[in-house]
């Protein structure tokens, strides 16, 4: 099991879990208290479509200042 803060721009800092399988995953979610109906799934250029509605596969430049 792999955990890791991401930061990105214009992102709130997440935590990144992952596993060996889907159920691995789950199970680490749930030993951390954590509510699994709640996560996002796929690369970040899908999360940023989902959570702030921004194409950074369109942009020239993505910029962490």
């Amino acid at each position: 099991m792999t955990y890791d803060f991401d930061t990105w721009p214009d992102l709130p800092t997440f935590l990144e879990i992952e596993g060996s399988s889907e159920a691995a995953v789950k199970e680490a979610v749930a030993g951390l208290g954590l509510d699994y109906d709640q996560a996002r799934f796929g690369s970040i250029d899908l999360i940023y479509k989902s959570e702030v509605g921004r194409d950074i596969l369109a942009e020239p430049t993505l910029l962490f200042a």
